[in-house]
């Protein structure tokens, strides 16, 4: 075991929505076989199942780049439209505890909700930029100013049936109490609408620099569209989604956070040095923001 955020993320998706935990995806790797990875390979590689977003200047060559994704496409069966079923989820009433024996705390938090409009999803792409995209972002930036860990990571992710908000990272044992306290501190005071408009200027300036830098080329812009095109079977492009972002009021950002950490279910998760009361009462601390506002 190496990759300590991922065991976290792990334990926590088994408590919350059933999934394998850790331990059993390690179990499971011994009775795969290749007849298994074919047949899951049939199943999901058809022409039905399949589709294609093409970026870049291909006005001159549409059909020629037609014609190669049709031949593409004739070499595999047509098959079905696969759709992943809703998941069941819990609000475990404990976190997930468990390789005690590693030097620092790794922990994940996931809370899950009913999914997003567009125009949540941008509410939702401003929160991760007040929370976590810049040194002086609220929650980032008090956690390094702060000297209780390194940093944190804090984002958004949408998908059919549900919208979620991740909190992860590490923290050493005698840091972790205080950390959580700060967490809980800047998570609130979204919660209570007390983002300012100055904040809400800097996290829109830092998030359209990132947006410039990250859609260099026609690889990333195709990256930036797949997710709502998989969602709502289209997608904004740069220019409205830009607007989006910049419309988002602070009044929308704390309808957002509530709803992303209010509204759903959520689940917690510890890999490290920690004792079950101790993680007990860093779950209580996060639970108070169920009940904040």
């Amino acid at each position: 075991m190496s990759n300590h955020g991922r065991t976290a993320w792990n334990n926590m998706m088994y408590l919350a929505q059933g999934e394998p935990s850790y331990r059993e995806r390690i179990d499971q790797l011994a009775s795969i076989t290749a007849a298994d990875m074919r047949r899951y390979y049939e199943q999901t590689h058809t022409q039905a199942n399949s589709f294609f977003i093409v970026s870049g200047n291909g006005t001159e060559n549409r059909q020629k780049i037609s014609a190669g994704l049709e031949n593409l496409l004739r070499h595999l069966p047509e098959g079905e439209r696969l759709t992943l079923p809703p998941r069941e989820r819990t609000t475990p009433d404990t976190p997930a505890v468990e390789y005690r024996e590693i030097a620092d705390i790794f922990y994940s938090h996931r809370f899950v909700t009913k999914p997003l409009t567009i125009d949540e999803v941008a509410a939702a792409a401003v929160l991760r930029s007040v929370l976590n995209s810049y040194l002086k972002s609220s929650l980032f930036g008090a956690v390094w100013e702060s000297g209780l860990a390194y940093g944190i990571r804090s984002g958004y992710s949408y998908h059919t049936y549900e919208a979620a908000y991740l909190i992860s990272s590490s923290v050493s044992a005698k840091n972790a109490k205080p950390l959580f306290k700060l967490i809980v501190r800047q998570l609130k005071r979204v919660l209570e609408g007390k983002v300012t408009s100055a904040d809400l200027a800097a996290a829109n300036k830092t998030g359209e620099g990132r947006l410039d830098i990250a859609l260099q080329t026609p690889n990333s812009l195709a990256s930036f569209y797949t997710g709502d095109y998989l969602v709502y079977g289209n997608f904004v492009p740069v220019e409205e989604w830009s607007a989006l972002r910049k419309s988002v009021t602070v009044q929308q950002l704390q309808a957002i956070a509530q709803k992303l950490l209010q509204s759903g279910e959520w689940a917690q998760s510890f890999v490290g040095p920690i004792s079950d009361d101790e993680a007990n009462e860093l779950h209580a601390l996060m639970a108070t923001l169920r009940t904040s506002v």
